[in-house]
């Protein structure tokens, strides 16, 4: 995890013990903020996985189905046979 990426979980952490200092209003906010806590989470922890396997798009087609539009990129070097 780089340094900034640190800090970005550092500022989330925060965000949440601020967010718990508050006063309830409904009962289900602190699991709604929790949730999209986790949602923003997991976009800064899946950016190591991305970085280092990141592969460039590229428009393929999978076998028996129709191409893709032009304007869909999608990934590269996706196994799409059925013996996984």
């Amino acid at each position: 995890m780089t340094e900034q990426e640190q800090k970005v979980i550092d500022k989330l952490i925060e965000a949440w013990n601020e967010f718990m200092k508050l006063p309830p209003v409904h009962p289900d906010d602190a699991n709604d903020f929790r949730y999209h806590l986790h949602s923003l989470q997991r976009v800064i922890f899946s950016r190591q996985v991305v970085s280092r396997y990141n592969t460039p798009y590229v428009n393929y087609t999978i076998p028996n189905q129709p191409p893709a539009p032009n304007n869909t990129r999608q990934f590269a070097n996706i196994n799409t046979s059925q013996d996984v």
